[in-house]
């Protein structure tokens, strides 16, 4: 982020990432996560967007339990909550 104004977006990956305060956090836009998974790029991009500012934001997604999951094992293995409840089938992660 280096010699990036707060605010400016920055391209990555096909995805645009816009800072939202001087100390951390990002924007997220031009993804939509439910069809986009597959796609390494995009999460190769959501994955340095997070390195780079620690929090991102991705807003109006609308994606499946599934997709959660999907979208969570890209990034590592997942820590299920015990007040969580989750289906059946998703436990195995």
């Amino acid at each position: 982020m280096a010699g990036q104004e707060f605010g400016e977006p920055r391209r990555s990956e096909g995805l645009t990432v816009r800072p939202v305060s001087g100390a951390l956090g990002a924007m997220i836009e031009g993804v939509d996560l439910g069809c986009d998974l597959e796609n390494n790029r995009v999460v190769s991009g959501i994955h340095h967007a997070l390195l780079d500012h620690c929090v991102v934001f991705l807003l109006d997604q609308h994606m499946t339990p599934e997709e959660h999951i999907a979208l969570g094992l890209k990034f590592g293995t997942l820590n299920v909550h015990d007040y969580v409840t989750i289906a059946a089938s998703s436990t195995s992660h």
